[in-house]
């Protein structure tokens, strides 16, 4: 099958499915805001005020109060009686955040978007799944969700912490039960940083390079996903999908420009030019801990024998220990797809035959171009 076709027949089938892509766009009077965890130093106020104001500046915000627990909950109690840095645990925030989630909801006028951010963007998860089955619910019209680093999430380009658990686990340390995926009424965004440990897990993580680089940009990027702007997400890193009830999730990915691995070294003063070459090394390491690179449009996985022999010098120099890199890793290449002669004529003539509307052949030419800014490999 010639790749050009390929392409196409891909994006009917997506069409098909009830899949669209896009830039999706939202606007919104109200906004229902609901911040991340709430602990000793953290400037909470500050924080939540600025999230989602890139993605909904003209909205009246309000912010919506709930425990917002630290992720070790009440276990200090249990080590260091008498302390006041105990919070609610998650899974009690989380809860109680859901309930006053539904009352914000219905006490809101007009059009209303309701935006969380990372332990917020959890109760927001919890709320969908709830009001998914709650015959009082508010109606979907004029209502929408977007979460900004949730912890719960799948989208075609990236899988979150707890999504990697099995639906039904338990996790003692936040005090939370695994959803599994819920169809919701409502349309939601999803704002997913690259490399963030809770939003963005490594699918390998036996690649010990991509944990390590996702537990550090915890620290530079987490929060800070949910101060961009649609603008700051290209086009090929934007998707949307319509489930069965109508309702349309739209998937925008934030690529990181400096590998949160080694921002610590220019914090500590390392002449950037020296970790912008250590990073083109390292990085298609940490890459290759993330299945979505495997596809031939990936970028290359070379490196400039020049940048790696000036790395490893710095490396020899540092007194790390270490005198030269890991051998470079080869790209996984995508199998090709072979067909027989009578499955390629049914093919052609299925294809031939098919009849569509203009709008239907619109929206299939912007799909299959979608596609090949997705796939590059394409032809």
């Amino acid at each position: 099958m010639p790749q050009g076709l390929l392409a196409g027949t891909f994006a009917v089938g997506l069409v098909a499915a009830g899949t669209v892509f896009g830039a999706g766009t939202a606007s919104a009077e109200n906004a229902l805001i609901f911040g991340g965890a709430r602990g000793p130093g953290i400037p909470w106020d500050q924080i939540t005020n600025k999230v989602g104001r890139g993605y909904y500046p003209n909205a009246n915000r309000r912010i919506v109060e709930y425990p917002a627990g630290m992720v070790y909950g009440r276990l200090p109690d249990k080590l260091w009686p008498g302390n006041d840095i105990s919070t609610d645990s998650v899974g009690d925030s989380v809860d109680i955040g859901a309930r006053n989630l539904k009352t914000a909801l219905q006490g809101s006028p007009g059009q209303t978007v309701v935006v969380g951010n990372s332990e917020g963007a959890l109760v927001l998860s919890e709320a969908l799944a709830r009001l998914s089955q709650d015959p009082g619910a508010r109606a979907p019209e004029g209502v929408s969700f977007t979460l900004f680093g949730p912890p719960q999430s799948v989208t075609p380009f990236s899988h979150s912490v707890l999504s990697s658990l099995t639906p039904g686990t338990y996790v003692p340390l936040i005090d939370y039960t695994v959803r599994g995926p819920v169809e919701s009424q409502y349309d939601t965004t999803l704002v997913v940083g690259e490399y963030d440990f809770i939003a963005d897990f490594p699918d390998r993580p036996d690649n010990w390079l991509a944990l390590a680089n996702s537990l550090v940009a915890l620290e530079y990027l987490h929060t800070e996903t949910s101060y961009s702007t649609r603008e700051d997400v290209p086009p090929q890193n934007i998707f949307v999908t319509v489930n069965s009830k109508g309702a349309t999730q739209t998937a925008y990915f934030l690529p990181t420009q400096l590998l949160p691995l080694t921002r610590p070294l220019r914090d500590l003063g390392v002449p950037n030019e020296l970790v912008d070459q250590l990073d083109g090394v390292v990085r298609p390491m940490v890459d290759a801990g993330y299945s979505r690179n495997d596809y031939p449009g990936a970028p290359a996985t070379g490196i400039d024998p020049v940048a790696r022999a000036n790395v490893e010098e710095w490396l020899r120099q540092a007194g790390t220990g270490l005198s030269e890199l890991p051998p470079q890793q080869t790209p996984v290449s995508q199998p090709t797809i072979k067909l027989s002669r009578t499955d390629q004529e049914n093919i052609d003539k299925a294809v031939k035959d098919v009849k569509l509307s203009p709008t239907d052949q619109a929206n299939i030419d912007n799909a299959a171009q979608q596609v090949k800014n997705l796939f590059p490999g394409l032809g």
